[in-house]
Formats: structure tokens, sequence, C-alpha cells
């Protein structure tokens, strides 16, 4: 096997005689001037340029094996102190809306007021979240000194229309065999409510979903309403009817 191997190798080197050949060094380039003028200068090859790119990120692009880089790296230096002002600047915005979600509900407060200050609302906050993306400091600072204010302004307008402030969130629990189920009054009422563990949540809006889904294999509305005194007790979804005569 070896000698057939040798052979294979030794008619390699008569076919393809490049491939043994030692790479030969990259010429360099040179770098002209105004008129085609020679600068003196070349561009940097290709380790250059790796090592230049090393210098400027503050880490090294290929460490060794097991070793970690000797500098920390800049960027993610730079990203945490972005984070942090980001943070600071946005820390009133986060005051004014906790302050109102406790007053007005998750999410209800813009419902309350003329559907032009919710549309403005709307955009105000698309706004903000370009210029987090963005990482725009200054975009930042005054996106969000608008979105403080807008939210000051719709307290302002649903107080004047004489909307009634959030009382509690609107939920029901109840067990049946080993789980527990939450059912919550509306929309405002569940993104408002304690989320517990273990305990599933739904609006009435969708049990209502789940009871129109069940009424079309069982009608259970039907008996319900020719013994309207009778209690569901127990309940189970009806097997699917497989029919090879039915021709669709």
């Amino acid at each position: 096997m070896k000698e057939f191997l040798a052979r294979v190798e030794e008619w390699e080197r008569i076919d393809s005689p490049w491939l043994f050949e030692k790479a030969k060094p990259t010429p360099r380039q040179p770098i002209f001037g105004k008129g085609g003028k020679f600068t003196g200068k070349f561009k940097p090859t290709g380790q250059e340029a790796m090592k230049q790119m090393e210098i400027q990120m503050g880490r090294s692009l290929s460490p060794e094996p097991g070793k970690l880089p000797d500098c920390a790296d800049k960027n993610q230096e730079l990203l945490r102190k972005q984070q942090a002002a980001a943070d600071a600047v946005l820390g009133p915005l986060k005051r004014v809306v906790q302050e109102m979600e406790r007053k007005w509900g998750v999410g209800r407060l813009k419902t309350l007021v003329p559907e032009e200050w919710a549309l403005k609302f709307h955009s105000a906050g698309e706004k903000l979240v370009k210029a987090i993306d963005d990482a725009d400091m200054v975009a930042i600072r005054e996106r969000a000194e608008i979105m403080r204010r807008g939210w000051i302004k719709l307290d302002e307008l649903a107080s004047a229309a004489g909307a009634e402030p959030w009382q509690s969130p609107d939920v029901w629990e109840v067990r049946s065999g080993e789980k527990v189920y939450a059912i919550a009054r509306t929309d405002f009422d569940q993104w408002s409510a304690e989320q517990k563990d273990g305990v599933v949540m739904y609006t009435l809006a969708e049990v209502a979903v789940i009871l129109e889904a069940w009424d079309k294999q069982l009608a259970a509305s039907e008996l319900k309403k020719a013994f309207p005194d009778a209690r569901l007790e127990k309940a189970k979804m009806a097997p699917p009817i497989e029919d090879d005569d039915i021709p669709f």
C-alpha cells in the first residue's frame, strides 16, 4: 500500500509540480500619488492589515490555542459604556412609564385618548426604538424626553376626558383536576395581573373562542339551553370521523 501511495505522489509531482513548490511571497503593491508618481510607500500585506486591525480593536484576532487575548476587547467595553449611558438617559422615562402603568394599567392609557394622539404616541415610540438600535446617544436623549412628555400628555388627556384610573386586575382562578386556570376579564387585566407559576391565564374572549370550537363538535350550548340547571362535570373532544366513503 505504501508503495502504491508513493507511486501516486510521484505521478502528481510529474503532472502537477506546482502543488509541491514552496509558495512565493506576493509582491507588495506600490502606492502612487498625483500624476502617477510613486510615493515610496506600499500597500500593507494581509498579515500587516490583520495586525493593524488587532491594534485598533485592542485584541488578537487569532490568539494562540488555549491562550486568552492580552488586551480587553475595546468594542465590548464601548458597548458596555453606551448601554450604561442609555440606561441613565432612559431612567426618567422608565419611572414615568411605571407610574402611568400603575395608575392606568398596562397598555390601557393610549386607548383612552383621541386616536390622533394615540398615533403620535406610537410614532414617537418607534423613533425611540430606532435611536436605541442605532446607538445614537443624542437621538436617544431627545426621543426619551419626547416620550416622557408624551406619557404625561396622555395622562392629562385621559383625566380631562373623565376616564377612571385602573383599580386592580379582574381575574378569577379555578381548579380543574390537578390544574389551576386563571380567567382575566380583558386583555388589560391579563397584562396587569401577576403571572403565577403553573397557572395558565386566559381572557374571557379566549374562553369564548374555545367554547365556540367545542360547540361545533358537541353542541354543548344546546344542551345547556335544554337543561339550564345542569352543571358540566366532565368534557372531552370527540374523535375525528374517518369514513373512506366520503369523497371530501
